[in-house]
């Protein structure tokens, strides 16, 4: 192999200074063009009450951000090959040829960490992009809708319930009760659905031994546990109710009895 003339050595180690890095800082500048864009999108979709508009948006931007992640990593592999390459031209023999030699090992380490940074930066946007994934399914499944339907219930029949107790009427703030056990329960009936899906998916996506199912099982029992405390206070509201107010047929039904 013919060694590199030290005279090279400027124009090599001066790297920084070529087309290929240039483009590398333009890739750098476009990711945070992108993110910021999406950013800004999300966040005026939010504010105009279409989360999923808002979900989609951050999605596609971090999925863009993550593509042009991966091609900064490869410049700077590539550079670090030309370097290196470089390197083991050089003729050590000399002084000037061992300095020219130091002087590359400190170009290749400064490089190899600018691509452990940008591995840990591509680590964090593939995150970024699953929670994103995970947010965009979870609007257009129904469950946010159904969840949200579910917090209005209890706000709004809890204060039209302690409005009927506090003016003394016991027997309509049961039934309010009940009205609103009942909704729930729909709609708790809805969300059960729509995770029970989801857990099927992940089953047979990523199986039945990976954390996303387990943590998955758990919402759905979560769910089927709230139902069924749901369905039993239902029935006994509904039975202290029949009492305190029996119907003709309950009166009939407790004289045979007795």
């Amino acid at each position: 192999m013919g060694s590199t003339p030290e005279g090279k050595f400027s124009y090599r180690v001066g790297m920084e200074n070529t087309s290929a890095v240039t483009s590398l800082k333009d890739l750098k500048n476009e990711i945070t063009q992108v993110s910021s864009a999406w950013k800004t999108q999300a966040i005026e979709l939010k504010q105009a009450g279409d989360k999923l508009g808002a979900a989609e948006a951050k999605f596609k931007g971090v999925s863009d951000a993550l593509e042009k992640q991966k091609q900064v990593i490869e410049r700077l592999k590539a550079q670090q090959s030309e370097l290196k390459k470089a390197q083991g031209e050089v003729d050590r023999s000399t002084e000037a040829g061992k300095n020219a030699f130091s002087s590359y090992q400190d170009q290749i380490t400064k490089t190899e960490r600018q691509i452990a940074s940008a591995t840990s930066k591509l680590n964090s946007l593939s995150n970024q992009q699953e929670k994103a994934k995970n947010s965009v399914e979870y609007y257009k499944s129904g469950l946010a809708d159904a969840q949200s339907e579910l917090r209005k219930i209890s706000s709004s029949s809890k204060a039209y319930i302690d409005r009927l107790e506090a003016e003394g009427k016991a027997t309509e703030a049961n039934k309010a009760k009940l009205s609103s056990l009942k909704s729930t329960y729909e709609q708790l009936n809805k969300i059960y659905d729509v995770q029970v899906k989801e857990l099927e998916k992940i089953e047979n996506s990523a199986g039945k031994a990976s954390d996303k199912y387990r943590i998955q099982k758990q919402r759905v029992d979560e769910t089927a546990t709230s139902l069924a405390k749901t369905k039993t206070k239902m029935s006994e509201l509904d039975s202290e109710i029949r009492k305190a107010n029996p119907s003709i047929f309950d009166k009939m039904k407790s004289k045979l009895a007795g």
